[in-house]
């Protein structure tokens, strides 16, 4: 049977964890993120896989990245970028297949 569900990308997977994580306190405000070879590994998924997360985290206002260093949580942003409705509902999605 062929399964015609569509699946959620890996990234927004590891992106949704990651906010919840700093929404949730387990990430605070100036810690510094796991590794992206750790994330790639606990999610098991690319590293270029975790890097298009980071992105998006970053660009969101989670997260800022200093170059040869981590990237460090900003906390939840106050206000959000407007994205269009099936964006954000995918980003939103609470689907945890990979």
């Amino acid at each position: 049977m062929i399964d015609l569900e569509p699946r959620t990308p890996k990234y927004i997977l590891v992106l949704n964890a990651l906010r919840q994580r700093i929404e949730a306190g387990t990430y605070a405000p100036g810690a510094a993120l796991p590794s992206e070879n750790l994330l790639a590994g606990e999610f098991d998924v690319s590293r270029p896989t975790v890097l298009k997360a980071l992105a998006y985290l970053k660009q969101d206002g989670w997260s800022e990245s200093q170059q040869g260093k981590a990237n460090f949580v900003r906390g939840k942003p106050t206000a959000r970028r407007t994205v269009p409705a099936h964006a954000r509902a995918a980003l939103d999605a609470d689907e945890s297949t990979a």
